[in-house]
């Protein structure tokens, strides 16, 4: 008997150790973890910025592309509606009548937290101005002219020079769309935006305005789903916000059109060719490949695009990052029209202005989101 009580104090004594081990274990596994966690908010970085004062006035001009109870999203920052807010036009008299992918005019105070509260709000449906459809089918034709040959061309007077082939289907694609799909705003319409994967090595991406939207494997292969969630989100913006109409269609699509003839260019005139269309596939081609927007509708598509990847989920600080390593791989001037995005805007600008619009717009919303008490 005294036997089996001495067994039965030793066992229940390995049983203490061993149960005090496992939690000493447990706790030193948190403690680690915990640490880790702590480092890594270390390593994000410290956005340096004047302190907003509260009832700063602003005023935006974009579209309402999401909603969240009280508050819209439109050109990337949030509008708080309140009992003051003015409804301006017999169209959207209430904000409950605000849609989707509507014109939205604001007028208001920017408040500490980044949200801007609305004292005024112009609203009405998105009707597309008439160049728009000539600016479309433009596109259309350069679409399917490049999707028929099976490759990205452009014209060089005398001669074409082939970008790349158009990848059909492989895991590059598939993780494309995955991303796009997961950025798209609510309000576009399924097959609206077609994304197709071109076969070179070139750090580029460009958005047409009939919604297809053209990515090199290059740019692919070397960044992160967070980065190229920034990229895409940029170039979507691009297309919804209309900026091939609004940059251009004053201008370059104006001369071309009034040069070549819309109806040549939509294969309608008689004598007109498949030729004559060619040419100017070509023409748009180049144009399109190699030409970015103006410095304000590039910044419009940086604040725009980060909103499309922040409420897709993706990771907000990889827009400067991405940024940092363009200026690495191509310099710091970076005007290189065969490169990422080019329009004349130095990479330097575009990260301090990505900076401020993550320090505006997002430091609360991601201090949320992390349960922190202060923004990381």
């Amino acid at each position: 008997m005294r036997i089996f009580a001495r067994s039965c104090r030793a066992l229940l004594a390995v049983f203490l150790v061993l149960t005090t081990l496992s939690v000493v274990g447990a706790a030193a596994a948190q403690d680690h973890q915990q640490a880790q966690e702590e480092q890594e908010q270390k390593e994000r970085p410290v956005f340096e910025s004047e302190a907003l004062p509260a009832g700063l006035p602003i005023e935006i001009e974009a579209y309402a592309e999401f909603r969240k109870g009280g508050i819209f999203i439109s050109d990337g920052q949030r509008v708080r509606i309140w009992v003051g807010t003015e409804m301006i036009g017999e169209d959207v008299p209430n904000p409950a009548d605000v849609k989707l992918g509507y014109r939205f005019k604001v007028e208001g105070v920017r408040i500490s937290e980044g949200l801007i509260v609305a004292d005024k709000i112009e609203s009405e449906p998105n009707v597309r101005e008439f160049l728009s459809g000539s600016v479309e089918s433009m596109a259309n034709n350069l679409e399917n002219a490049w999707a028929q040959v099976g490759y990205v061309y452009q014209d060089e007077g005398d001669h074409q020079v082939v970008i790349g082939d158009i990848i059909d289907y492989d895991d590059r694609v598939v993780r494309v769309e995955r991303i796009m799909n997961n950025l798209k705003p609510p309000y576009l319409a399924p097959g609206e935006i077609r994304m197709y994967v071109v076969e070179a090595e070139l750090w580029n991406a460009v958005a047409m305005p009939n919604g297809s939207i053209w990515v090199n494997t290059g740019l692919i292969d070397a960044l992160s789903d967070d980065e190229l969630a920034i990229v895409l989100g940029h170039e979507l913006a691009h297309y919804t916000h209309e900026h091939a109409r609004k940059d251009t269609g004053a201008s370059w699509w104006q001369q071309t059109l009034a040069s070549v003839g819309a109806s040549v260019l939509l294969g309608l005139m008689p004598g007109g060719t498949a030729r004559d269309v060619g040419q100017v596939a070509a023409l748009a081609g180049t144009r399109m490949w190699t030409a970015g927007y103006g410095s304000d509708m590039e910044a419009q598509a940086d604040r725009v695009g980060t909103r499309y990847a922040f409420e897709a989920g993706y990771d907000v600080y990889a827009g400067p990052e991405i940024w940092e390593r363009f200026r690495e791989r191509y310099g710091y001037m970076a005007y290189d029209n065969e490169t990422l995005l080019e329009a004349h805007v130095k990479p330097d600008d575009r990260i301090e202005n990505i900076e401020r619009e993550i320090e505006i717009n997002y430091r609360y919303e991601l201090a949320e989101i992390s349960g922190t008490a202060k923004a990381r």
